[in-house]
């Protein structure tokens, strides 16, 4: 008979090979118990395995779905850009408020990237100002007296277009003891009515009476037919009673004769920048005409002439066939 000793059991093997168990009872319970908290820890791996894959399978189907979508474009292998980073710019100058003494404005940006395109919106376009450019100097010209807006925008080689700057205002502000029109252009369809403003431009004295003789090219495409002030009107502005305008054409029909003041307000007359009256003008027919101011004449609260300057700025109506039209 074999004697063999294994995990503290004695195991008798008799000629035929039959085993009979001598147990140490303790020993035997150890060991099985052993066993047990061998599988239940191999359980409990398990299970907390298939927990953790199950989180890790959720945690990247949620993450894949709250992904933005890829812009539609494709990036060419920017080096500047290749993450798709929205390009920065900023305008430089003019700064906030900043006051023009001519009719262009240089507008200078600095930009996130050697290879990016800049463009801008002025007055509040709706579309961004073709061509693009690479420069980060941008001028622009034939810029109307008075107030203005612009932003200024980048894109990389792609197309793919960063955050507009914030709107800066800036002020053309060239002309000074004058009477201008306003809008610089404007179009009408036939039968449609235009109408130019006519605004008393940084008067640095009081201002109580003007005359103006404004040239009209061609009165068969827009005929003149009337001179009137507005409830906005400048000299009501200080509680003075405007009167006029006064109204009427010379014999040739090409200029208009327009007489205006005010009585009363403290003080009697206005000084600085505002609107005085409007001239209403009808389409007649196809084409193009443009009126401007040929003479100014003007006097204080005293009636004492007025020394003024006259830059003939040209007030452009465009009158079309149809629908195209547009006041």
């Amino acid at each position: 008979m074999m004697k063999k000793i294994f995990n503290n059991n004695v195991i008798l093997r008799d000629a035929f090979n039959r085993t009979i168990e001598e147990s140490d009872p303790s020993a035997c319970r150890a060991w099985w118990d052993s066993q047990d908290d061998d599988r239940n820890d191999k359980r409990l791996r398990a299970a907390g395995g298939i927990i953790i894959s199950a989180f890790a399978i959720l945690y990247l189907a949620l993450s894949g779905c709250s992904r933005p979508v890829a812009p539609s474009h494709s990036n060419p292998h920017d080096p500047d850009n290749p993450d798709f980073t929205g390009p920065a710019v900023e305008i430089i100058s003019p700064v906030e408020g900043a006051s023009i003494a001519s009719g262009t404005a240089t507008i200078h940006l600095h930009g996130s990237g050697l290879n990016y395109e800049y463009s801008y919106k002025l007055d509040n376009a709706p579309d961004w100002h073709t061509p693009w450019s690479n420069d980060t100097i941008l001028t622009i010209t034939n810029l109307r007296e008075g107030p203005h807006t612009i932003q200024a925008i980048a894109r990389d080689k792609g197309g793919y277009l960063g955050l507009p700057t914030p709107v800066r205002n800036f002020t053309i502000n060239q002309y000074a003891n004058t009477v201008l029109m306003y809008p610089p252009t404007q179009t009408i369809a036939v039968g449609d009515t235009a109408e130019v403003w006519c605004e008393l431009e940084d008067m640095a004295t009081p201002v109580s009476a003007v005359r103006l003789v404004i040239y009209m090219s061609n009165y068969t495409m827009a005929d003149t037919l009337s001179a009137c002030a507005d409830t906005g009107y400048h000299w009501r502005s200080n509680g003075g009673s405007p009167m006029g305008p006064f109204f009427s054409n010379y014999s040739n029909n090409y200029y208009m004769d327009v007489s205006l003041g005010v009585a009363g307000g403290s003080p009697a007359g206005v000084s600085g920048t505002g609107r005085i009256f409007k001239i209403q003008a009808a389409g007649v027919s196809v084409g193009t005409t443009y009126m401007y101011v040929n003479n100014i004449y003007a006097r204080d609260t005293l009636n004492n002439p007025i020394t003024v300057t006259n830059p003939y700025k040209y007030a452009y109506i465009y009158v079309t066939s149809g629908k195209e039209g547009g006041k």
